[in-house]
């Protein structure tokens, strides 16, 4: 009876977190998320990471309709180790509440900026904000 009580403790919790994730389309230039999974980026010199609760304000938000992809830039001037990091972009599988699983590229940019690539089909799905 313990381990059901746990196990149902847990199991609501995670449905808490992904019902208070926001939507892809529904992030908007300006204001602050707060990141609900870790992300860690390197370049040849340097690593870091983003830890889960880390509040973000998404700078710019922009349609790029040849490839297909909306590209999200935020600000993690406090986190990034040096203003002349960038990175390549990495994929990272978002699990969505149905089990389906979205994949997004996120990368590191000049001036502290945290890009995330998301496909259009893919705009409204969780995104790693709430």
């Amino acid at each position: 009876m313990y381990k059901l009580l746990i196990s149902l403790v847990i199991f609501t919790t995670s449905l808490t977190a992904i019902a208070n994730t926001k939507n892809w389309s529904d992030l908007q230039s300006s204001d602050a998320y707060i990141i609900n999974q870790k992300l860690e980026f390197s370049d040849r010199q340097r690593s870091f990471s983003i830890n889960p609760n880390t509040r973000l304000v998404l700078k710019e938000r922009t349609s790029l309709s040849m490839i297909k992809v909306e590209l999200f830039k935020f600000d993690i001037s406090a986190q990034c180790p040096s203003s002349d990091m960038t990175t390549e972009i990495q994929l990272v599988e978002v699990v969505q509440p149905n089990g389906k699983v979205i994949t997004v590229g996120f990368d590191i940019a000049e001036d502290c900026t945290m890009e995330a690539f998301v496909e259009f089909v893919d705009l409204n799905t969780k995104s790693l904000f709430k």
